[in-house]
């Protein structure tokens, strides 16, 4: 089995091959985004780490940000809605009630459809 060349006994320390390689990265890097900014001047001004042109912070500064909030319902609205929950849940109550004898066999091999809940003490 031949030994590896980047050991400890062959003077490869992979820490500088590793910054070498960093270095001509940034410098690259370095290199595109002057070209960037000779081909497009405006993005200069915003190029110094601020993110964005000082009217932009300036206007958003101005008006802060608000949480949006929904419309509440109107009583009749909830009366609505409680009525029709009440009917809903009567069906499903009717349905099962309909459905439950067939369904307390364990002939079928069916499991029974939902989670069943634990009580909270």
């Amino acid at each position: 089995m031949a030994k590896s060349k980047t050991g400890p006994s062959s003077g490869i320390n992979m820490q500088d091959l590793a910054r070498v390689g960093a270095q001509a990265r940034l410098d690259t890097l370095k290199a595109e985004q002057e070209a960037l900014l000779t081909a497009f001047p405006d993005l200069r001004a915003s190029s110094s780490g601020q993110g964005r042109p000082a009217r932009a912070r300036a206007s958003e500064a101005a008006t802060p940000a608000r949480a949006r909030r929904r419309g509440g319902m109107s009583p009749a609205q909830r009366k609505a809605v409680g009525e029709r929950m009440r009917a809903y849940w009567a069906a499903r109550r009717a349905a099962k009630a309909g459905g439950s004898s067939e369904q307390s066999g364990e002939s079928s091999g069916a499991k029974g459809r939902g989670r069943k809940r634990s009580r909270r003490k």
